[in-house]
């Protein structure tokens, strides 16, 4: 018996394709690599790339190009494919799919000279669907990590699994044979050839095929641990004064070119077990290890929102005839907002978790724009079930931002300006377990809130509410006109200790550079009510890192004089009596106006939000600016009052951040 070890390395994904961050893995891992297999002739590698990495590979540090073209014609490196820009295949259309796995194929025929034959997926995000789309794109085999395969089947030997009529061979790898710097050679090996002789006393394919194979997956952070202890110089040493040859280096393709047997088995849909450890950190829950990506999605709404935008977006950009050279640049755009960190970040990146989805809403408004320019654009306000949850959103196309309005609090989940912005509605919710307090609702644009007066004086202090009763409610659709640019929805709820009945009926005016929206609160109640009505709109930091102090400048008339009011980060800023106010994003160039009909008071504060990374300390992820307009109300019974604020986009000189 023989057993054959493969170690694999995966490129850290990146949505910010920094020179600089290739750059230093160049120097930390891949420089060492190269230099170090190309004069250990009989150590074998295996690798997998980004797009974005591998051209700035040939671009800035071609003699590594080169290295690894000479090993790979040795048989010595063996490089895997993927999608391009490292999308979460199983949310992204078949055609997208075939896409990005075939431009990932083109690039390294280009720069290796060789094409893949096998694939290496982001944070294992497997589905038997992909089967079809892998076998077409001439890929033979995927690297999956173990705990995705049935466990009678781990027998260290290939997997072939199949779907509709197409089969494909499923490489498992292995987390346990991962070395640290401080384990022998002897000793890894002693414990992959214990391990693996265990399992084949039990199993009957030793009969077929004796030889073994063991695939094990390093991290950078892992792989630079074994390269300054030289680790790597270690375990070459060893191996070639082992005379009794227990393990022989090899990669997949070569192990599956020579050893052709393999055991049938169904894979199910699944997902990395750090992704799922991760998961259940947020979610308070054990391990599951049925969790697929979708789980992920329903503890990160967020996620599934921008998952949704790249639906759609996909949707209009495959829907361009007569415009090949328009839609190939948009389909560029809408692969590179696929990138699989925008949803899932993996340990080393959490805390810039938002920023990633910012720059897959950039990438999408390019798209957006590039799809405008194929036809014939006319600013439209129509309605669909935009995010599948059986019920329709209503989708605002105008010249200078697109929009989605929700029934979910009836208030704006996504807004987009046309200049390259990302998405102002992207927030997350407060939750208790990190952030101190559980908001109990969606951070969205015009949500609405009634609070009692010692709710309203929790909430200008960041604290808990009971959330104002709107804010969780599910708006109905009164009347919808799309000729005319007119959402009308309505809500009822019952408000206070006494839990009167008060109508809500909210109306939605779209027009090029932003909207109205009117309010008419009913008691239907038969007593007299008194509360606080809040409009309270969340706008999201584009442009997030951890610990950072930007905000939004903002500008208020208040009692008609004119107040400025710097950037803060934690400081409340509360005005009674206010005709205009204006934030400004003063980094990106844009500016949010709000007119009250009726002179309002007006609060503002800065939230940043927090979220375990992967070894389950707590991390920054993302921030949002509160803006809420509030007045005071006294509602006789069967009486109503109106109020309407008009809100405004423009544009503001753009500034740069200060370090």
């Amino acid at each position: 018996m023989s057993i054959y070890v493969c170690f694999s390395l995966k490129s850290i994904v990146s949505t910010s394709n920094s020179n600089e961050e290739f750059e230093k893995d160049y120097q930390s891992i891949y420089k060492y690599l190269a230099k170090f297999l190309y004069t250990h002739q009989n150590f074998c590698f295996t690798f997998s790339f980004s797009g974005n990495q591998l051209l700035y590979l040939e671009k800035k540090r071609f003699e590594c190009i080169k290295i690894f073209q000479q090993l790979t014609t040795r048989g010595q490196v063996e490089i895997l494919g993927g999608g391009f820009y490292d999308p979460i295949f199983p949310l992204i259309y078949p055609i997208d799919r075939n896409g990005q796995i075939d431009k990932m194929s083109a690039c390294l025929r280009q720069t290796i000279g060789k094409r893949p034959r096998g694939i290496s997926i982001f944070e294992d995000c497997w589905d038997s669907s992909l089967i079809g789309n892998f076998t077409s794109c001439g890929i033979e085999y995927v690297l999956l990590e173990k705990s995705l395969i049935p466990e009678n089947k781990l027998k260290f030997l290939p997997i072939v699994s199949s779907e509709l009529g197409k089969s494909i061979d499923i490489i498992p790898y292995y987390p346990e044979f991962v070395p640290s710097q401080k384990d022998s050679p002897e000793a890894f090996i002693n414990k992959i050839v214990e391990e693996v002789s265990f399992v084949e006393k039990k199993d009957k394919y030793i009969q077929y095929e004796p030889d073994r194979l063991v695939t094990i997956n390093l991290s950078h952070k892992e792989i630079v641990s074994l390269i300054e202890s030289k680790w790597f110089e270690k375990l070459d040493e060893y191996l070639q004064k082992d005379e009794e040859k227990k393990i022989i280096l090899s990669t997949p393709s070569l192990f599956r070119k020579n050893k052709p047997y393999k055991i049938s088995a169904h894979i199910s849909s699944g997902i990395n077990r750090n992704v799922i450890r991760y998961i259940d950190s947020i979610s308070g829950k054990n391990v599951n290890k049925n969790y697929t990506i979708h789980s992920f999605m329903d503890f990160l709404p967020q996620g599934y929102k921008l998952y949704c935008r790249i639906l759609y977006l996909s949707m209009l950009i495959n829907q361009i005839k007569n415009d090949k050279m328009r839609k190939r640049d948009a389909k560029e755009k809408l692969w590179a907002a696929q990138n699989g960190n925008c949803i899932i970040s993996n340990e080393t990146s959490i805390g810039f978790t938002s920023l990633y989805r910012q720059n897959a809403y950039k990438n999408l408004m390019d798209a957006e724009k590039i799809i405008r320019e194929s036809c014939d654009f006319t600013e439209s306000v129509y309605s669909f079930d935009y995010n599948n949850d059986g019920f329709n959103e209503y989708i605002c196309r105008m010249n200078n931002y697109f929009a989605c309005i929700s029934l979910d609090s009836g208030s704006i989940q996504e807004l987009e300006i046309l200049r390259n912005t990302g998405n102002y509605a992207d927030n997350y919710s407060r939750k208790s377990t990190f952030d101190l307090c559980t908001d109990g609702y969606n951070r969205g644009i015009f949500v609405d809130h009634l609070f009692t007066n010692s709710q309203f004086e929790n909430y200008k202090n960041n604290l808990a509410t009971g959330t104002g009763i709107f804010s969780q409610i599910k708006y109905n659709e009164t009347k919808f006109s799309s000729k005319h640019n007119i959402i009308s929805l309505n809500a009822d709820a019952l408000c206070g200790k006494n839990k009167q009945k008060i109508s809500l009926k909210k109306k939605y005016i779209i027009n090029s550079t932003g909207m109205s929206v009117q309010y008419i609160l009913k008691n239907e109640s038969e007593q007299k009510f008194s509360g606080t009505f809040v409009v309270e709109s969340n706008f999201s930091h584009l442009n997030f890192i951890p610990n950072s102090t930007f905000s939004y400048n903002l500008e208020v008339l208040d009692n008609e004089n004119k107040i400025e009011v710097e950037p803060s980060s934690s400081n409340n800023n509360l005005f009674e009596n206010i005709s205009f106010a204006r934030l400004s994003d003063i980094e990106n160039g844009v500016a949010f106006s709000f007119e009250p009909n009726e002179n309002s008071g007006f609060w503002n504060s800065s939230i940043t939000f927090n979220r375990p990374d992967y070894n389950c300390d707590i991390a920054q992820v993302g921030k949002t600016t509160i803006s809420s307009l509030f007045w005071e109300i006294e509602i006789e019974p069967g009486m109503e009052t109106e109020r309407t604020i008009n809100f405004t986009i423009s544009s503001v000189k753009k500034q740069k951040k200060k370090s």
